[in-house]
């Protein structure tokens, strides 16, 4: 606005007629009130540029470690100390003695007194070498060609005793190392040479002479009054794929899929499955044939998530959040409460999360399988391992004893679950 001196105003590039002065104050003061709102919408863009840059920075930045720790290491106060428990035998005893003083080497007498130091230490193992003659014979009565039993460490036709395959097991699939590394450990420890190809074919095989325990173990899951369920991803032959987990207090079954549909959870209990199933939100297990119970921690995480977003820059998400919450009661009201109702029943999935972890770990260091032979063994022998575990067995010798049982012809299932 430009204002003349011959009190001709100029208003937006356009001249006005002759005004009175009281006429031109309130033009100067409309033009001030726009100017002030101008101004504190440009304050409160400012301020919410800075709210968002803000977070940006606070979700990329390093975490603070110089925070006060909440809580101290160690036992609390007054805690009884634990020490090592001695061993139960000595299998050798080495008399450290001096026969002369260090200093003037005059002839030392009989000890005054003795310091004793008990020691655990791991011997370096070797490899035993066996032959096994198994004799034939011609019986002069029926006439037959008889063979004598088999001796119970020998594995028919295989170049590995029973101890190397299920000690490669246990390190394949408790403590995750890769083949290679197994092969090394072997070198190192006991000097025995073995390729990561025939460990891994000799893993396939004790994975096919086990199935005769997973599939018991499997009818022991479809008679569980309660499973958690829950599902992760998997690499087969470069492919994406899921591995499942049913699991509970004593049980444990691994299956590796290329699907994540209901059909394969359908496939694993089958029609005539009578218990209740405990899982999470996901839509693969809505509209199944069996009673359900469903995680309330994973609905208190989005309610916990919801709470803290922002009323105003956050709101749209906030409210899909909400809409899906709504959703999600909709959908499984009847089976999130049937705990109150059954108190056997767990509240939450945590079970299945806890025992899927071992497959996480696996995954992140394996990527996965190369193979559906690959697959199978994984579900075989985690499933048996994670059981034995479960139920406070000695996963080597239990898998060691049906195995070798197995493999010499015997098929009645070993182990009971």
């Amino acid at each position: 606005m430009a204002i003349s001196s011959d009190n001709v105003v100029m208003v937006d590039g356009k001249m006005l007629t002759e005004k009175s002065k009281e006429e031109l104050i309130d033009i100067i003061l409309d033009h001030v009130r726009r100017l002030e709102e101008l101004e504190r919408e440009n304050r409160e863009l400012r301020e919410k540029v800075k709210t968002e840059q803000q977070k940006r920075n606070e979700k990329f930045a390093k975490p603070n470690t110089s925070k006060k720790r909440k809580k101290h290491p160690g036992q609390k106060p007054g805690h009884v100390g634990m020490t090592r428990a001695m061993p139960d035998h000595i299998d050798e005893i080495i008399e450290e003695t001096l026969l002369e003083c260090p200093d003037c080497h005059y002839p030392l007498g009989e000890s005054i007194s003795v310091e004793e130091q008990i020691q655990e230490d791991i011997i370096p193992a070797h490899v035993r070498v066996r032959k096994y003659r198994r004799h034939k014979y011609g019986c002069a009565c029926c006439g037959k060609e008889v063979f004598a039993p088999y001796h119970p460490e020998h594995v028919p036709l295989g170049y590995l005793g029973a101890n190397v395959l299920i000690q490669a097991a246990i390190l394949k699939y408790h403590h995750c190392l890769p083949y290679r590394k197994i092969r090394e450990l072997f070198q190192e420890l006991a000097g025995i040479t073995v390729s990561p190809g025939g460990l891994s074919q000799a893993l396939a095989r004790i994975s096919h002479w086990l199935g005769v325990e997973k599939a018991v173990l499997l009818d022991a899951i479809r008679g569980s009054p309660q499973l958690h369920v829950d599902e992760t991803g998997w690499r087969l032959d470069g492919k994406k794929s899921w591995v499942w987990a049913l699991v509970n207090e004593r049980l444990a079954y691994y299956h590796v899929d290329r699907s994540r549909a209901r059909k394969v959870l359908r496939g694993l209990l089958g029609p005539d499955f009578d218990g209740t199933l405990i899982s999470d939100f996901f839509s693969v297990y809505l509209k199944l044939p069996y009673r359900m119970q469903k995680c309330l921690v994973h609905l208190l995480r989005e309610f916990h998530d919801c709470a803290k977003t922002d009323r105003t820059v956050e709101f749209v998400a906030a409210y899909k959040k909400i809409k899906r919450l709504s959703k999600r009661f909709v959908q499984s009201w009847l089976d999130m409460f049937r705990f109150l109702k059954d108190p056997s029943l767990d509240w939450n999935n945590n079970r299945a999360e806890r025992m899927i972890r071992p497959n996480v770990i696996y995954r992140n260091r394996s990527y996965g399988n190369r193979s559906d032979r690959g697959a199978e063994a994984h579900g075989t022998i985690m499933s048996l391992m994670q059981t034995l575990k479960l139920q406070g067995k000695n996963v080597t010798e239990s898998l060691r004893m049906a195995f070798l049982q197995h493999r010499q012809g015997n098929p009645v299932p070993q182990l009971s679950f």
